[in-house]
């Protein structure tokens, strides 16, 4: 079986593994470039995508962490926003450095999470060690919402470097098991 033929939810975790093996950590806050890598290379596998605008949360056992529409004053090459992959009923968040480099809290570098059901204000979760949570709420209202253009060619290099990447990892999948 071929990573073209996984389902969404397969292809996502694969994706999320290798995601900063081959694209540079020094993006690792850039949501908007980061997730429009995801969906270019989800599409290059022929599963559709979308960008989806949020808030992220951490909860800790004492505070609450926030990530992106905090109403802050617009500066030049700065969103006060964030965005995440969404394929089907699933998300992947490529963008949580921003709680190590910005609070200093350990979180994984890539999240895979089941979408909430449409009608709620939080869209996704996910329970961490040491009695920590992610939570991905929608954007507030009257937030701007609107995600910053990435640049077309790191976009279209980074997804073509996944799905190799990921290609190479079904063959070497298919020979260990043949």
């Amino acid at each position: 079986m071929s990573v073209e033929e996984v389902s969404e939810q397969a292809a996502l975790n694969l994706l999320a593994r290798i995601f900063y093996l081959v694209v540079p950590t020094e993006f690792q806050t850039y949501c908007s470039l980061t997730t429009e890598i995801s969906r270019a290379a989800l599409l290059a596998l022929g599963i559709k995508s979308k960008a989806v605008p949020c808030q992220l949360w951490c909860a800790t056992a004492d505070h609450n962490y926030v990530v992106g529409f905090l109403g802050k004053p617009e500066q030049p090459g700065k969103w006060d926003g964030h965005v995440m992959c969404s394929a089907r009923g699933w998300f992947i968040d490529t963008a949580l450095h921003h709680f190590v480099s910005d609070f200093g809290i350990e979180v994984p570098s890539v999240a895979v999470v089941r979408r909430f059901p449409p009608q709620t204000q939080v869209i996704g979760r996910l329970d961490l060690k040491d009695q920590k949570t992610l939570w991905w709420h929608s954007p507030p209202t009257g937030a701007r919402s609107s995600v910053p253009k990435a640049p077309r060619e790191l976009v279209s290099m980074y997804a073509e470097k996944l799905v190799l990447e990921l290609r190479s990892l079904d063959k070497a999948v298919a020979e260990n098991f043949a």
